[in-house]
């Protein structure tokens, strides 16, 4: 299922140290998906609780914090090989805090 992307993966540094062979079945163990998004499209919105943590595969993704009235701050822009989501979806509150939007199209790797 992850073929096409294993080499990709076994350079991100989540991925150090394991075999190629072994990522795949690896993924397929942790019930990982892959998604595809348009740009301009929520990924996670704030306040939805967060389950999975994500690995960018292609493109790019903003992190953003909304205020009371409605003014959204840029608080990060992610590329390709980095994971988002891990605060929430590792820690003791899943609710999310800011909201995560495809600034390009792109290609998400979801883990549990």
């Amino acid at each position: 299922m992850y073929d096409v992307y294993l080499k990709q993966l076994q350079k991100m540094p989540l991925f150090e140290g394991i075999k190629e062979t072994e990522i795949d079945s690896m993924l397929t163990c942790l019930g990982s998906y892959l998604r595809s998004y348009k740009k301009g499209e929520f990924i996670f919105l704030a306040g939805e609780s967060i389950k999975s943590v994500g690995v960018i595969i292609s493109g790019s993704v903003n992190m953003i914090k909304e205020d009371i009235w409605g003014t959204q701050t840029l608080i990060v822009s992610m590329k390709t090989g980095e994971v988002f989501g891990e605060t929430f979806a590792c820690g003791n509150f899943s609710d999310s805090k800011v909201t995560f939007t495809a600034s390009t199209d792109c290609l998400i790797l979801f883990l549990s």
